[in-house]
């Protein structure tokens, strides 16, 4: 551990991502999503669907706020790509139930007990497609990292070879 460089630069990252883009191919849809979980008898649900629909930066913080007392809970993956599954484990689905049930940028689904949960997807990358590199940093980060735990621990397996050899302490027997 106190021989194996953790740093990882970006430049290495960007210079990995670029010669290995084929381990990067996607096999579920990437999106950029909002999600709210609300009782369909919610005087806000209408003001909450319109204000989450938003680009504007202020409609996203009053439905912050909104949700905040009337929700019962409210996620917002805008600046991260996630994966399509996380944001169908919020509703309830599968990822090819969302995808079958998407309206232009919504899904919807009302539970048997009045509770409503709601995905605006603005954007989305489809399966088949290279993941940015912005999601597959920490991944990169980690192959890197263990490439270099490899080539160290094949390096110390040879230098220990090479030292018992010298020393006459390592014998090949017939």
């Amino acid at each position: 551990n106190e021989r194996l460089d953790t740093a990882v630069s970006d430049d290495k990252v960007e210079e990995y991502y670029n010669m290995h883009q084929d381990k990067f191919v996607l096999r579920r849809p990437l999106v950029k999503a909002r999600f709210l979980k609300i009782s369909s008898e919610s005087p806000t649900l209408g003001q909450l669907k319109k204000k989450m629909s938003s680009e504007e930066v202020n409609d996203l913080f009053e439905a912050d706020s909104l949700a905040y007392s009337s929700a019962l809970k409210f996620e917002i993956w805008q600046n991260n790509w996630v994966d399509i599954a996380l944001v169908a484990s919020e509703l309830g689905m599968d990822y090819t139930s969302v995808l079958a049930s998407m309206r232009g940028h919504w899904v919807e689904r009302t539970d048997t007990t009045g509770i409503v949960s709601i995905a605006y997807i603005p954007e989305m990358i489809t399966e088949g497609h290279t993941a940015p590199m912005e999601h597959v940093i920490p991944s990169i980060k980690d192959m890197i990292i263990s490439a270099r735990k490899q080539q160290l621990v094949s390096t110390l397996e040879r230098d220990l070879l090479n030292e018992a050899r010298e020393n006459g302490q390592f014998v090949i027997l017939k």
